[in-house]
């Protein structure tokens, strides 16, 4: 269940869908980014999500490491690429 979750989580991100990657979120799900303000619920992440996304042409993500960290709660690692809008690649 949970690397279902990490592969849903991942597919909304690469697919640059707002919407998508809300729905991984419960109310009191929290979204942490390195350069953003850490958010609560799924409203604030498509908020935040498609604020980000809007500079970028593509978003690739893989997982290199997972972490449960309770029953129904993980977290993970991951490398990725993204391409911006302006031809700039941000690994």
């Amino acid at each position: 269940m949970i690397l279902q979750a990490i592969e849903k989580y991942g597919a909304a991100l690469c697919a640059l869908d707002g919407a998508a990657l809300a729905d991984c979120f419960s109310s009191d799900g929290e979204w942490t980014e390195p350069v953003a303000p850490t958010v609560t619920g799924p409203e604030a992440v498509r908020g935040l999500f498609e604020g980000m996304a809007q500079g970028f042409a593509s978003l690739t993500l893989t997982p290199t490491k997972i972490y449960a960290t309770g029953p129904q709660d993980a977290a993970f690692t991951w490398v990725g690429q993204a391409v911006m809008k302006d031809g700039r690649t941000v690994n």
